[in-house]
């Protein structure tokens, strides 16, 4: 499995991805927030597509179902609807 980690702290991220390769993940890290669709698929699916389709957002919006939508801090967060 191949997990992404965005963490703003570098040493944080390392510290995440020594540990999950260390249970046999494959993990990219991204030390700079926020990233684009194209960014994340691109560290995600390892593929480069047009950014108008919205891949990316549907997979995030089933990752909130399962880890954010009941609780009131969220983990997952985004910039695309505030511009």
């Amino acid at each position: 499995m191949r997990i992404l980690v965005i963490e703003d702290e570098v040493k944080t991220g390392a510290y995440l991805k020594k540990g999950l390769e260390e249970s046999g993940y494959r993990v990219d890290v991204a030390n700079t927030a926020p990233l684009s669709r194209t960014q994340i698929a691109s560290y995600v699916w390892d593929m480069n597509f047009d950014s108008d389709t919205n891949v990316v957002e549907v997979a995030i919006r089933r990752l909130r179902a399962k880890i954010d939508d009941d609780f009131p801090i969220k983990l997952i967060t985004d910039t695309w609807n505030e511009r």
